[in-house]
Parts: structure tokens; C-alpha cells; sequence
């Protein structure tokens, strides 16, 4: 079968956005601690970089997240390839708005 077509912007990372975080990612926000969202050069699964969420060396507890627009009916399929190391929490979800 023909691969899927990725709705996400920038799921590559490819592009850079503001303050060094990839462009198109954003409504970053903590719930607890401190988490900064940047652009990762250094390691990445398949793309010239990856989303790095940082917490700075102790416990946090964040997100930043991209609205995609679906079709009503439609069925999708999501997935990303994700690695920890440190303290905190990284939660992959999709939401309805």
C-alpha cells in the first residue's frame, strides 16, 4: 500500500522556528517545573533533528503540541518515535477540540 500522507507541519523538525525551538510547535506550557522545547541537531530518529523537551535538570512536567485539521468520518493514524532519559514526564496524546 501507498505510504500515508503526514498532516503534521514540520514533523520532521526540519524547518527552525523562534528561539530555537522547530518551527510550527508551539502552546508550550509547564505544569510543573520548568520545560523548554527546542530543536535537536545532535540526536534524531530519522530527520536531520528531533523535538527536545527539557527540564532542566530536575522533575517537569509539560507539553507543546500542533493543531492539525481533520475531516469529520475520517479515520487517521498517528505515531512518533520517542526517547527519554532524565526525570519527567512526556505524554504522546491527540485531543478533539
Amino acid at each position: 500500500p501507498a505510504p500515508l500522507p503526514n498532516l503534521a507541519e514540520n514533523a520532521d523538525m526540519t524547518a527552525p522556528g523562534e528561539a530555537g525551538r522547530p518551527a510550527k510547535w508551539g502552546n508550550i506550557w509547564a505544569v510543573t517545573g520548568k520545560v523548554s522545547i527546542r530543536r535537536d541537531e545532535a540526536e534524531s530518529h530519522s530527520a536531520p533533528a528531533s523535538l527536545l523537551a527539557d527540564t532542566e535538570g530536575a522533575f517537569g512536567k509539560g507539553q507543546t503540541s500542533q493543531v492539525i485539521v481533520v475531516k469529520p468520518g475520517e479515520r487517521y493514524k498517528i505515531g512518533a518515535y520517542i526517547k527519554s532519559s532524565g526525570t519527567g514526564i512526556f505524554s504522546f496524546a491527540a485531543q478533539l477540540y
